[in-house]
């Protein structure tokens, strides 16, 4: 049924191109062994040490490209999320600036290529240590590029399997139904798969990097394509679409709107990649994946979240700007789903009309980590849900409009004057439910996000008020 829907659709306005380049690859083989991501890095390392002649060197060259890389993406920070409860699993860094550097790479034909793209972007001093690091590594890293002769049949086989099942359409109807835009050309980059049991897909840019095992074909990955481009849709909906997208949640007063609303990012990608996208392209997959515990995702609010609301997503997607009638479904789902902990559910509510806080925020938190308001919006549409752990910016100028909105008495009284002092730092309190309220306070934009950027990097907060005087990069 869906395929013939999307028969009556224009053209799409997606373009997807597959490409297999082994300065992508050497990027990610890179990321990994620098420490990147645990899993795939132990098992990327185990890759790379059969020879202990290198180790001493190999540790050199990684420690040279982790500085490099933290000098132009603007932290020293991975992409690995940090294990503390108010942090969305999304890096803190620049994304923009990650996405440069890693760009040096993705969208290199050759190693000629990514000299010439190094020296523009980095300077001459930075461009040669990077050359160093290249060649380094280059040998060993052509013999195993060449070992990977299924990378480019595999985007040969892309080609086909994304015009059968008409892929690009399909992501226009879903941009269609939330709303957005999505007339882009996308780029799978396809790498070597570090582990057989972990696959990664990610989003830098317009670039998709996609982990492929040999005896992979595209139905085995086409479900994790969609579920990141519906994140790249998520993303594209921009600030002044995001009030509108998350609202309907929380419009109704339900009981199981915070707990669906802290799920619902991953939970609608995961419904339309693994759920109405594989059904109607790879049913057999569908079929065994819907049967299996944590079949569709690792954590089971999200997995069954998923699976309740997909039979009717499949429906909806016809319905262009669809997506605020939708989520009444998803509440509908969310009852029979058990209270998360108060500290899954998490969102920064930032409210101002400030453009200069926006940006500064900008520095610190990838888009899809902020929930935008008015200044009293940040009160009213967010601390009345008891199970919602939020984390709010707040100026001295600002406490009026949260007093005169009734929001007073979610503050203790002591977080009102270090609000009023403006001092940058972090104030952490208790809700009664046991998620937390923390308040990131500042008189100038440069301070919260000084604040929002130590706050990243924590563990543990202590309750009541934190100073942060590190000076942002």
């Amino acid at each position: 049924m869906l395929l013939g829907l999307l028969l009556a659709l224009p053209a799409a306005g997606l373009t997807l191109r597959c490409q297999a380049r082994h300065p992508a690859g050497l990027w990610w083989t890179l990321q990994l062994l620098a420490g990147d991501r645990t899993a795939q890095t132990d098992a990327m390392r185990a890759q790379w040490s059969s020879d202990p002649t290198q180790a001493a060197a190999d540790a050199a060259q990684l420690a040279s490209f982790a500085a490099l890389r933290a000098r132009h993406r603007g932290t020293d920070r991975s992409w690995q999320a940090p294990p503390n409860p108010w942090v969305p699993a999304l890096p803190p860094a620049s994304a923009q600036q990650e996405i440069r550097f890693a760009e040096l790479f993705l969208g290199a034909a050759d190693w000629a290529d990514l000299h010439a793209r190094a020296q523009v972007q980095l300077g001459s001093g930075d461009a040669a240590q990077l050359a160093d690091v290249v060649e380094h590594f280059a040998p060993r890293w052509a013999a195993k590029w060449q070992a990977a002769t299924h990378l480019p049949v595999f985007c040969g086989a892309w080609e086909a399997y994304a015009t059968q099942t008409q892929l690009a359409r399909f992501v226009d109807q879903v941009a269609s139904w939330m709303g957005v835009s999505a007339e882009a050309e996308v780029v799978l980059d396809v790498v070597p798969a570090a582990a057989n049991d972990r696959l990664t897909a990610r989003f830098l840019g317009n670039h998709l990097l996609v982990e492929v095992r040999p005896l992979d074909q595209p139905r085995h990955r086409g479900d994790e394509v969609v579920h990141e481009l519906v994140h790249w849709l998520q993303d594209r909906a921009g600030t002044d679409r995001e009030p509108a997208m998350l609202a309907p949640f929380f419009a109704g007063g339900q009981r199981a709107a915070a707990v669906v609303f802290g799920l619902w990012q991953e939970a609608l990608a995961t419904a339309i990649g693994q759920g109405v996208w594989q059904q109607t392209a790879a049913p057999d997959e569908y079929a065994r994946s819907l049967e299996r515990p944590l079949g569709w995702y690792t954590a089971a609010g999200i997995d069954a979240l998923a699976k309740a609301v997909a039979p009717a997503l499949a429906t909806s997607l016809a319905t262009p700007n669809g997506y605020r009638a939708f989520v009444a479904t998803a509440l509908t789902a969310g009852e029979a789903l058990p209270a998360a902990p108060g500290g899954f559910l998490v969102r920064y509510a930032a409210g101002s009309a400030d453009p200069a806080v926006w940006q500064a925020l900008d520095r610190v938190l990838p888009p899809r980590a902020v929930w935008r308001f008015d200044v009293t919006g940040a009160c009213t549409q967010t601390l009345r849900h008891a199970a919602l752990t939020v984390v709010a910016v707040l100026r001295p100028a600002d406490a009026p409009s949260w007093r005169r909105a009734g929001c007073a008495q979610t503050l203790h009284p002591a977080a009102w004057r270090a609000i009023r002092q403006g001092k940058p730092g972090v104030w952490q309190q208790q809700r009664a439910s046991g998620a937390r309220l923390l308040v990131v306070t500042g008189h100038k934009p440069r301070d919260l996000a000084q604040a929002l950027g130590w706050l990243a990097l924590q563990t543990e907060v202590a309750d009541g008020f934190t100073p942060v005087r590190a000076s942002l990069p």
